[in-house]
């Protein structure tokens, strides 16, 4: 955001700089169809999702879904812990979409994602997938 502001020359926008934010960390895709059924023994979680090209599918029993989401991420190889997950609405409004930043450790490196939805659900498992997308 830096390089943006210095490339221009000019002072940036909060529209310019949402944009160039949302290009940044915003969840782009690769999510396929993915489910949460709660049960006595937790959440589980199905999901589809596209690694380096190729559907991947995978579920979980947790305590939420986006521990599950972790679990199933492990268990295709990639180990990520969420250190921080923060949620806020968009707008004001009951029919607002939910923004998710979700700060995580993959391997040595500490990377960072952006989810949004109306679903509060859906908005953490997209900031957990966009942030492990990074790494």
């Amino acid at each position: 955001m830096q390089e943006a502001a210095d490339t221009s020359g000019l002072e940036i926008t909060a529209e310019e700089l949402w944009t160039l934010f949302c290009a940044e960390y915003g969840y782009r895709g690769g999510l396929g169809r993915w489910s949460v059924e709660h049960g006595a023994d937790g959440d589980r979680l199905f999901v589809v999702f596209d690694v380096d090209g190729v559907e991947v599918s995978g579920e979980a029993v947790a305590t939420g879904p986006v521990e599950a989401m972790t679990h199933v991420l492990a268990s295709k190889g990639v180990d990520v812990d969420v250190l921080s997950l923060t949620q806020h609405s968009q707008k004001s409004g009951s029919d607002s979409a939910a923004i998710t930043l979700a700060e995580c450790r993959v391997g040595d490196r500490t990377v960072w994602g952006m989810g949004s939805h109306q679903s509060v659900t859906a908005s953490a498992i997209r900031a957990v997938y966009r942030a492990v997308s990074t790494s």
